[in-house]
């Protein structure tokens, strides 16, 4: 699965804060390879010009990332907006859907789109 993670605003190098963050934690996949980019700036994009790509096989990968970055922006004064895109599903966690029960629907998406294990690539149900 390959997910591009885009910081509404760069404040107080928020894109690096998170990507050591993501890259630091200690249930991230273990075939995880992250990377920070270069944003190719879009009409509408969230106006960020770094992006964070993270790329693994693991199931759970959603998870782990729209976990982290819930964290993440829990422990910031102030949070950007994050916009989470992997294979045609884009979810933002922002201040308007900030509740878990919101953030687990959102995890829910993502992971529906996480290749199956054991079904050859096919999205999970």
């Amino acid at each position: 699965m390959r997910l591009q993670i885009t910081i509404d605003e760069e404040l107080d190098g928020a894109a690096a804060s998170l990507y050591r963050e993501l890259k630091e934690a200690e249930d991230l996949p273990g075939d995880a390879k992250l990377a920070l980019v270069a944003a190719k700036g879009q009409p509408g994009d969230m106006g960020a010009d770094v992006i964070i790509e993270l790329v693994s096989a693991a199931v759970g990968t959603a998870s782990f990332v729209v976990q982290g970055v819930t964290a993440w922006r829990g422990r910031r004064r102030r949070a950007p907006g994050v916009r989470i895109e992997g294979d045609g599903v884009t979810v933002v966690i922002d201040d308007r859907n900030a509740d878990p029960a919101h953030i687990a629907d959102l995890a829910a998406r993502l992971r529906r789109a996480e290749p199956d294990p054991d079904g050859g690539g096919q999205e999970h149900a």
